[in-house]
């Protein structure tokens, strides 16, 4: 449309309207910029400042529209770049950037005193400046910078260029960018100055499903090479560089990685972010939806993030506090991947879904990660899976000192129809809580190694039901206390569980897994102020049965009516024992085989046998054999035996009294005995011992020839 044309349509529109001539001209122009335009442009021609038109411009603006009878019309960009404006201010109309209603149309006015080097492509633009290096159309706006202004338009053209202009311009005014709804094309990346702001037009969804295309702002992220879309970027404050207050609302981000060797890496690549929020965003087709590279207190809120490595990518450098709240993490190989060190990052209120390994894969170096009232469903969701919806401690190098994970709450569902993998699946680590889950649909409700730490997995109050075995791997490894109705779930036995303060009907289920301990354990309880451990109804419980018996009991006493007795009275010890025995009809204690079993060890000795009457030992002349009189010989070494008082190194507030094995030894030598031949001494777990009562019946044999002799007896 021609100047002269434009003039001819407005004086039409004057006469057949109003009179008002500056009526007539805010008619016009609000057919381009709409009511808050309008808005915008009464305020300036009120005399207040304007929004978009810097404060030392406003007279110029004013100017503009007092002096001009009828407002300069464009089709096009291109048009409005060939034109000039004058020596004086004057308004322009912009129908559209590349075409007429693109949206990159708008107000403009002629500054003849702006030099066409400020060109930016997008608020400014240089006009006919008859060779002078002066004039430039500059755009009257109030708001966000939108995209279109720049030139980006929703078609297959790459709107790099663009919209890295509009960033790079609205970041140093601090405006928003602003993305009409539409699919706009992008085939490089798009780098992001520290507090970079986008908003797209959220619309009714952000992310294709069920077949129905996004009514959102939709990018696609085509590139040719590996690269990845939105990149933080620019340098950071402080010794870490970090990068704040970046905003990233109501897009949906689709790159071309149909494979996990596609050329679209990362959705967003937030390197050294902090401080910052990112919600309503949809992504999926890159490998990674979102890398959080040393990043710090991010809000991450309804982002439906898939990848087809990982949804989500820590990627160490002390990452930490980030929170993830109500967002979807699915349709990936892994759900959260972390390497190196990430710590005290939480996911609340999200869901994780359609992950074919692992819900979190959490590496060795990373800690502190939490899930607060999370859901899964189909984790892993391949039938035969040996995956997980928590892996921790299986890769990486270094433990960190802390919890490796807690999870609070929550419903965790594996395949749909059956029972795959694991919940927890733990290798090295030194920490794992977890309280007051539902967990349903697992081959293991928990899985552990020798690599786990005693007793570092603390378990309060699971729930659940359709599981195989509650716990696999090697015992002492797992503590805390479960509802009887967790326990019942399983098809296998508990292996190993530590109770603490616990009041429950069913403690664990029997190696047959078709029963349950119920017989009385209604009556056990806790001391709580003791903590000592009891039940409630005097001499009627048994702990364990004949069939069902615990491997080991560990007391520092016990203290019994009977070791063991049964309704018939004829109850022996014998687990582990099978020489012992009680007679319950006379008290007597007895090993069950006679003359084979020792009463304590040489290195595990009674301190003090307390007695009414002295020991039997057996004297039967059918027992023994090579009966011969004390030869001269053995009397001549006993007799030259010393007798010392001495002190136990264990008990020197006493004087004892006895003989020395070694120095037995040494004396039978001088007479050419061995005394290890004879019986009064013995040699175990490489300690001497004596056996008095031989040396007392020598002792007498001594004596006895020696008073003889004096007698003139032979």
């Amino acid at each position: 449309m021609t100047d002269k044309n434009l003039t001819e349509q407005t004086n039409t529109e004057k006469e057949s309207k109003k009179s008002s001539t500056e009526l007539s001209r805010r008619e016009l122009v609000a057919a381009v910029v709409g009511a808050t335009g309008m808005a915008s442009i009464a305020t300036a021609c009120e005399g207040n400042d304007t929004t978009g038109v810097a404060a030392l411009e406003v007279n110029q603006f004013q100017s503009a529209l007092q002096t001009t009878s009828d407002p300069h019309w464009f089709d096009t960009l291109s048009a409005m770049s060939d034109a000039s404006g004058g020596a004086n201010p004057v308004i322009g109309v912009l129908a559209g950037y590349w075409s007429s209603d693109d949206g990159g149309g708008g107000l403009f006015y002629w500054d003849p005193d702006e030099p066409v080097s400020s060109d930016n492509g997008g608020t400014i633009f240089s006009g006919d400046d008859g060779g002078t290096g002066y004039g430039c159309w500059k755009r009257i706006y109030s708001g966000p910078v939108n995209v279109r202004w720049f030139g980006a338009t929703p078609d297959e053209t790459d709107n790099h260029d663009a919209i890295q202009a509009a960033v790079n311009y609205a970041v140093v005014l601090r405006q928003i960018v602003y993305f009409p709804a539409g699919e706009y094309t992008v085939k490089q990346t798009i780098n992001l100055p520290i507090g970079s702001q986008l908003k797209g037009e959220t619309g009714y969804q952000s992310a294709k499903s069920y077949g129905v295309d996004p009514g959102a702002t939709t990018i696609y992220f085509e590139p040719t090479t590996e690269q990845s879309l939105f990149v933080a970027s620019g340098t950071g404050y402080g010794p870490h560089s970090a990068r704040f207050f970046y905003s990233i609302d109501g897009f949906y981000l689709c790159g071309n990685s149909e494979t996990q060797t596609g050329n679209s890496k990362f959705a967003l690549d937030l390197d050294e972010v902090g401080h910052s929020r990112f919600e309503n965003l949809g992504i999926e087709k890159f490998r990674y939806g979102v890398r959080c590279f040393r990043t710090i207190d991010n809000r991450l809120v309804n982002i439906m993030a898939s990848g087809t490595i990982a949804a989500v990518l820590y990627d160490g450098g002390n990452a930490t506090t980030d929170v993830w709240d109500h967002c979807y993490i699915g349709n990936s190989p892994i759900g959260v991947q972390t390497n190196g060190t990430s710590l005290s990052v939480r996911f609340v209120h999200c869901l994780f879904e359609q992950i074919d390994l692992y819900g979190i894969n959490l590496v060795k170096e990373s800690d502190g990660f939490s899930f607060t009232d999370c859901y899964s469903e189909n984790v892993p969701c391949t039938t035969g899976s040996t995956g997980a919806m928590f892996r921790v401690g299986h890769d990486g190098s270094t433990l960190p000192v802390g919890v490796h994970l807690s999870v609070s709450g929550g419903y965790y569902g594996g395949i749909l129809g059956g029972a795959e993998g694991s919940w927890l699946d733990i290798d090295a680590s030194d920490g794992v809580c977890v309280s007051s889950p539902t967990v349903t649909r697992y081959t293991n409700v928990i899985k552990c190694t020798d690599n786990t730490r005693d007793k570092s997995i603390v378990v309060s109050g699971l729930q659940g039901t359709s599981f195989t075995y509650f716990k696999t791997g090697p015992d002492e490894k797992l503590q805390g206390f479960y509802p009887s109705s967790v326990l019942n779930a399983a098809t296998g036995y508990c292996q190993h569980a530590e109770f603490g303060r616990v009041t429950t009907p069913i403690i664990q289920k029997n190696r047959s897994g078709t029963g349950t301990v119920t017989a009385n354990c209604q009556h056990m309880a806790v001391c709580d102020s003791g903590g000592a451990f009891y039940p409630r109804v005097d001499n009627q419980v048994n702990m364990g049965t004949a069939a069902l018996r615990w491997n080991k009991v560990h007391a520092e006493r016990v203290i019994s009516t009977y070791l063991q007795r049964n309704e018939a009275g004829t109850g022996t010890v014998t687990a582990n024992c099978q020489h012992m025995g009680v007679c319950d009809t006379n008290g007597a204690f007895y090993p069950r085989v006679d003359n084979s079993v020792a009463l304590g060890t040489s290195n595990l000795r009674w301190q003090i046998i307390y007695a009414a009457n002295g020991v039997i030992n057996t004297s039967d002349e059918r027992e023994k054999e090579d009966i011969l009189p004390i030869s001269d010989k053995l009397l001549d070494a006993w007799s030259d035996v010393e007798f010392y008082q001495f002190r136990w190194k264990k008990e020197p507030e006493k004087i004892q009294v006895g003989v020395i094995v070694q120095r037995i030894i040494q004396t039978f030598e001088k007479h050419g005995l061995n005394a290890l031949d004879y019986g009064l001494i013995s040699f175990e777990d490489d300690r001497f011992g004596i056996r008095a009562d031989q040396c007392l019946f020598l002792e007498t044999a001594a004596l006895r020839r020696e008073l003889q002799r004096v007698r003139g007896v032979k």
